[in-house]
């Protein structure tokens, strides 16, 4: 296959050596018919831009195209700013903290044979604390049933893995801007409703993580937990044993972020949903021996 493929990194306050990172992995694809768009969202840091528009130029005028919002619009903005520019085929996204290996576009657009695919997922390598572990994106649970399994979890990971199509993007309408978090499984899903999600079984983006990243839960995100379960809520409603496991895990994620009261409303309504199950009882208790096991580790 010799499509277009459109690279899109999004960028916000992000220092330049770490953006040079990202753009040089997309420049070093083997995978050569491709353009590359940056679409800068922090126009207020003017110092930032002007060090932005310095690396991007430095690759020469052909190379990249740069985008600069003319005030902080989101993430989900600043994607649809870039596909909207875009004139490929497929779209590949980048954080700008992440990374691809070389062969990664070259491997997943073998996969795109068939009309009905809209989505090619892989794995990925995690890297935090200069320590590094294979993350396989198998869904844990409910196997080829990719709806099953994302109302269960994002086990597809964030934006920088997958490879899509833009038709797929757009007849999901495009990214949602309300949404401040979890914007990719809320894609993911809308994407699976309409088109095959296909897996690549090979580690094809370096995913960098921090201890921040790991445990903490940031209002943006809890916001997202809430608008994703009730955007989705006949979805979930079709699937209760899911529903009730995925406010169970929400909860979980939460106690481990000390967020102990909003954890409160989640587990209520998982009782709800379901008071009899061993669940109700090992979820929580895993999540809170988790934290302690970090916070001794950490000490």
């Amino acid at each position: 296959m010799h499509a277009m493929i459109s690279c899109i990194i999004t960028t916000y306050n992000r220092k330049p050596e770490i953006l040079r990172r990202a753009i040089e992995s997309v420049l070093n694809q083997t995978y050569k018919k491709m353009e590359l768009i940056v679409v800068n969202d922090c126009p207020e840091n003017r110092e930032l831009c002007f060090k932005i528009q310095k690396l991007v130029n430095s690759y020469g005028f052909d190379k990249i195209r740069y985008i600069v919002h003319s005030r902080n619009m989101g993430a989900c903005q600043a994607r649809n700013t870039g596909i909207n520019e875009s004139r490929g085929e497929f779209i590949a996204l980048l954080d700008d903290d992440d990374e691809w290996i070389s062969t990664k576009l070259e491997e997943q657009v073998k996969y795109f044979d068939k009309e009905e695919v809209g989505l090619v997922y892989c794995d990925s390598i995690i890297r935090c604390d200069g320590k590094e572990t294979i993350h396989h994106c198998v869904p844990k649970a409910y196997g080829e049933n990719v709806i099953k399994a994302l109302l269960y979890g994002n086990f597809i990971g964030g934006n920088s893995f997958p490879l899509l199509k833009k038709e797929a993007i757009v007849a999901a309408g495009m990214y949602d801007v309300e949404l401040r978090a979890l914007q990719d499984l809320d894609m993911w899903l809308r994407i699976a409703q309409k088109y095959r999600c296909v897996y690549c079984p090979k580690p094809l983006v370096i995913n960098h993580i921090s201890d921040i990243s790991i445990s903490t839960v940031s209002d943006n995100r809890l916001s997202g937990f809430k608008r994703i379960l009730n955007k989705y809520q006949d979805l979930y409603y079709e699937y209760p044993q899911i529903y009730h496991y995925r406010l169970l895990s929400i909860t979980g994620e939460l106690m481990m972020a000390g967020r102990l009261r909003d954890a409160k409303d989640f587990y209520k309504k998982a009782l709800k949903m379901k008071r009899i199950s061993v669940n109700n009882i090992l979820v929580p208790c895993k999540s809170v021996a988790l934290r302690i096991r970090r916070n001794i580790l950490k000490y």
